[in-house]
């Protein structure tokens, strides 16, 4: 174990500073060092590549060589720091729950479109997402705010698009990544990476394959098993691109996304890293995802298919004191047809259409828990979009005048075969969006938007709708569409021949019926029943700031950060309570479960020259305000301030390249995200400190290298 890491990250830091600044006051030229200020384009919008600091939207954008360059060790670590952004690890391994501008999910679909390359990746009353390799990516591209108009159904809080490198036609390359580190009162960890590009046919068609393996070791203990680093975490991640061009106008891609993720338990523990749960609750969690994309060019107009087949499968042997193995599988096929403009015009304009029709099941095994019966049930859902969206460009390209909307229509229904339980929901909706953007000069952009988002009706899950029967027989197991309406005003600009780069946005997202995850009080009774329900309106308000400066070719200096404001609207009681006596389930002005208020990032890089090596030294600060989770009608549990420090220095030449890093320097221990079981662990006697939440690795020092060909 790596006891001995406090002194080595102070040595780190030390090490990583004195060697920048012998490097500065050697730096006599700055020939070797590329010019990184190449124009940021964003593709989310379907409407052909665009400018940053042009489009008028709320719009990060993450190169993947400042992925690299960071040394990203998940995608989770990449989206974090984007303003108005915050992540929620969830008990399943390799899947993460993401909020935006406070729009949150506890129950049901996710309120975040994920999208790997043009491939959606969307469960059924499942919030989950992915954690993919960021090894190998072109760039991650986030909206913030809801895509209704154009991605439908969960993206009323915006959208997370990761592009995947294409394969190149006309050069071979293959690249290496390998790092081994230590963690604060645990173990080693290791990771390998690579990827490889392959011309088949010359300007024709090629493949690329990249893939990574990490072995993270565990910190948690189970003292109640003897259990001691139990929530070790191995994850593989495979992908695979081919790229074929029969003629100039068509480009066929097929794709592979593979992963296997293998893990002890979950992040979760009390003060002094114990967890008092099922300890041995160990989870699996693989997907596989094959599609196709198909383009044609028509010289004014571009056509595109996209085809998705997903299969994605998670097992966890859950409960509190016994374990009861749990199974969740889902099969997902979609298909989306896009018409759009192509090439700078007056006028652009995207139309498409979009199917989904998915298939999961969940089985939990009762047996341990001495139950005669298990759990079985399937649940359907089948989904149709059509949505078009234009752009009017008017006074010589400096007023922008986009107009979009989108129809849907879901049915979705589920039926166990092990409980006399059987539930249909239905989803019809418009989602209109209007925004006006004006370029008063070159490289800046002043806009307005309005725009509606939704979360479908759904069912409960057959089997918490049955035992929650038993005691309140008027829970129906049926939740309604939550909507969503927004307003945002914003502004960017590129100023001081784009050395420093602004981007400040007020937003408002007024929700009504939210979809809510509680325990019903039984009038009369001391049991409660878990349910779904509409709980009533709420409101997320608040503004983002990006400041990002390049003062040499050297030096970047990046500060961003978001405050958002979350509040239920109303007093909503239990159905069948009484307002005078009945304590409520949520309550009027309290905040929306696990979204922090405030959110800084900080980022300082430097290159350097030491002699014939090519240097760089760089650090990273996240700081985020407490979050809060309401359990029942309990008063509300609330996690700490958490503060994470990262550096890391490489040094090296050409093709290859040497590195030492740092994560969670400080140490941070403090809860991030509080869980549901803390009041259950206290209602069972068991001895937690504090409460039990997430909270990050400690402190991992660690060494790597990347070697190209």
């Amino acid at each position: 174990m790596m006891k001995y890491a406090r002194v080595t990250s102070v040595g780190l830091l030390a090490a990583a500073l004195s060697m920048s600044g012998h490097a500065a006051a050697q730096n006599t030229t700055t020939a070797k060092e590329a010019d990184e200020t190449q124009e940021i384009v964003v593709t989310a919008l379907k409407q052909g590549p665009q400018s940053l600091t042009d489009t008028p939207a709320a719009v990060s954008v993450i190169t993947g060589a400042t992925m690299e360059d960071a040394g990203a060790r998940s995608l989770v670590d990449v989206v974090q720091s984007t303003p108005g952004v915050s992540i929620s690890n969830t008990t399943v391994a390799g899947s993460t729950s993401i909020a935006i501008r406070g729009v949150n999910s506890t129950f049901g679909s996710a309120t975040v479109g994920f999208y790997l390359d043009d491939l959606p990746f969307s469960l059924i009353n499942v919030n989950f997402l992915p954690d993919p390799s960021p090894y190998d990516l072109d760039r991650v591209e986030i909206l913030r705010g809801p895509q209704g108009s154009l991605y439908g159904a969960g993206a009323s809080g915006g959208v997370v698009l990761v592009r995947t490198m294409d394969p190149s036609l006309d050069s071979f390359e293959a690249k290496t990544e390998g790092r081994i580190s230590g963690t604060t009162g645990a173990g080693e960890n290791y990771m390998v990476s690579g990827a490889v590009n392959i011309p088949i046919a010359s300007d024709r068609a090629a493949l690329r394959i990249a893939g990574s393996y990490n072995d993270d070791s565990g910190w948690i203990d189970a003292p109640s098993r003897r259990l001691s680093d139990y929530n070790f975490e191995r994850r593989l991640n495979l992908r695979g691109k081919f790229r074929f061009v029969p003629f100039d106008r068509m480009t066929v891609q097929l794709q592979a996304a593979i992963s296997r993720i293998d893990a002890g338990g979950s992040n979760s523990a009390d003060d002094d890293d114990n967890w008092y749960g099922v300890p041995d609750a160990r989870t699996s969690t693989n997907y596989d995802q094959y599609g196709g994309v198909v383009n044609y060019d028509f010289g004014n107009a571009i056509l595109t298919s996209t085809t998705s087949f997903l299969n994605w499968s998670t097992t966890f042997d859950g409960g509190f004191v016994v374990p009861i193995p749990s199974t969740l599988d889902a099969d997902i096929f979609s298909q989306e047809l896009r018409l759009s403009s192509s090439g700078k015009r007056d006028f652009s304009w995207v139309i498409g259409a979009f199917y989904k029709d998915a298939r999961a099941s969940a089985f939990n095994d009762l047996s341990a828990a001495g139950s005669p019966i298990n759990l079985d049930e399937t649940t359907r859902s089948k989904q149709g979009t059509v949505y078009g969206q234009g752009t009017l460009s008017t006074f010589d390209h400096t007023l922008d005048l986009t107009v979009g909307a989108s129809y849907f229509h879901d049915r979705t229904s589920n039926q166990s075969v092990s409980v006399p339980v059987s539930n249909r929901a239905s989803t019809d909706r418009f989602s209109p969006k209007a925004s006006i953007g004006y370029h008063p000069v070159p490289n800046a952009t002043l806009y307005a938007s309005y725009t509606r988002g939704f979360r479908p009706a759904t069912v409960d899950y057959a089997f918490s709708t049955f035992f929650a029967r038993l005691v309140a027989p008027s829970i129906t197991g049926l939740v309604g569409t939550e909507d969503l309406t927004a307003y945002e005003l914003g502004a960017k600009a590129d100023i001081l021949d784009g050395k420093i780069h602004l981007e400040v946005a007020l937003f408002r997202n007024d929700i009504k019926d939210i979809q809510q995850s509680a325990a019903v009080i039984v009038p009369g009774a001391s049991v409660s029943a878990n349910t779904v329900l509409n709980a009533g309106d709420a409101r997320t308000s608040g503004f983002e700031w990006v400041i990002a400066t390049r003062p040499t070719r050297a030096l970047s200096v990046n500060f961003s950060g978001s405050y958002t404001k979350t509040e239920i609207r109303n007093d909503f009681f239990a159905p069948g309570a009484d307002p005078a006596t009945a304590t409520p389930l949520f309550s009027k002005g309290s905040p929306l479960n696990l979204v922090p208020k405030w959110q800084v990032a900080f980022t300082v890089a430097h290159k350097h020259n030491l002699g014939s090596l090519e240097g760089k030294v760089s650090a990273g600060l996240q700081l985020a305000s407490k979050r809060s989770l309401t359990v029942l009608s309990a008063p509300s549990i609330y996690g700490d301030d958490n503060l994470r420090l990262d550096a890391r220095y490489e040094i090296g030449r050409g093709t290859w390249k040497v590195f030492v890093f740092g994560e969670n320097l400080t140490n941070d221990h403090g809860a991030i995200a509080p869980s549901a079981y803390t009041p259950f662990f206290n209602l069972l006697g068991f001895p937690q400190k504090g409460i039990t939440a997430s909270r990050f690795r400690p402190r991992t020092i660690g060494i790597g290298a990347r070697l190209n060909f």
